[in-house]
């Protein structure tokens, strides 16, 4: 391969994964705008993390109790839905508890079961980027913002 071609080459993927880039920062301004519209319109005060993730502590747990860790297996109860309502996955009318390793979970849920202690529940929204992104999965469209209301029941 000629130095010129590799060159080429080379540019090509960079300006692919410089456009990637931006428009997953594209997407972030977008969902966080949808987020904070969401908030603003059902009163809801809620925290914006570093990541941009937005939560809202319902119950921090049992007091003195340790945080779970990314590398725990949580026992959780749990809804997940879109900003309009539309509900995709509910977890919390199961008869037995549903089991996981955190680590498994998506990086907003990930990232907020650690906010609370046993006991504790949590509400996430969730932007796309710390959801599945500009994949689809499942009934989840690409670039959905997810909201999840969470109780940690145990973990280990």
């Amino acid at each position: 391969m000629t130095a010129g071609l590799f060159l080429s080459i080379l540019g090509a993927c960079s300006n692919s994964e410089d456009e990637a880039a931006e428009l997953v920062e594209a997407q972030k301004l977008i969902d966080d705008q949808l987020i904070q519209n969401y908030l603003s319109k059902n009163n809801i005060n809620a925290t914006k993390s570093y990541s941009g993730l937005y939560y809202v502590i319902i119950d921090e747990g049992e007091e003195g109790n340790d945080y779970p860790t990314s590398d725990a297996t949580v026992t959780l109860e749990y809804k997940g839905y879109f900003l309009d309502g539309e509900v995709f996955e509910n977890l919390g009318d199961r008869e037995e508890a549903f089991v996981i390793g955190l680590w498994q979970l998506v990086d907003g849920i990930k990232e907020g079961v650690q906010l609370i202690k046993r006991g504790g529940e949590i509400q996430l929204f969730i932007p796309s980027h710390l959801g599945y992104g500009n994949n689809d999965q499942g009934i989840i469209p690409a670039n959905s913002v997810m909201v999840y209301e969470i109780k940690l029941i145990d973990f280990e």
